[in-house]
């Protein structure tokens, strides 16, 4: 599996109101439904979302998802929770796509469930 999100399979989607968190649960995508299979302008599962977080993102994905209306979102925050708690107040840290340190949150399989088993999406 690849190093960025595009290939995710897993996501934790939060359900969000008036700035809250309400719920979290987990998405899991077929490999033919990862963004990095997705071409055109069709349906995805996660096309409802606001932003999609994660720990690293190549400039194809930050593509697909700014057509769709969803931020892309960069960050060296691994905990998902706190990631989604510091987007929701402005505070999280964010990294540009080519600042990305490859190999910082998955590659060897340290923190993996952020990266692409585990991104966020709001």
């Amino acid at each position: 599996m690849g190093g960025h999100a595009g290939r995710c399979r897993r996501f934790f989607l939060y359900e969000l109101e008036n700035g809250q968190v309400m719920g979290r649960q987990e998405l899991r995508l077929s490999e033919t439904e990862t963004f990095h299979e997705l071409h055109g302008s069709g349906d995805h599962p996660l096309g409802a979302c606001q932003a999609l977080i994660a720990a690293s993102m190549g400039p194809g994905l930050v593509r697909k998802l700014e057509e769709r209306g969803i931020e892309a979102v960069i960050t060296s925050e691994p905990d998902c929770d706190l990631a989604v708690a510091a987007w929701l107040d402005g505070s999280l840290p964010r990294l540009r796509s080519e600042d990305q340190e490859h190999g910082q949150f998955g590659h060897h399989g340290h923190d993996d469930h952020h990266q692409h088993e585990g991104g966020s999406c709001h």
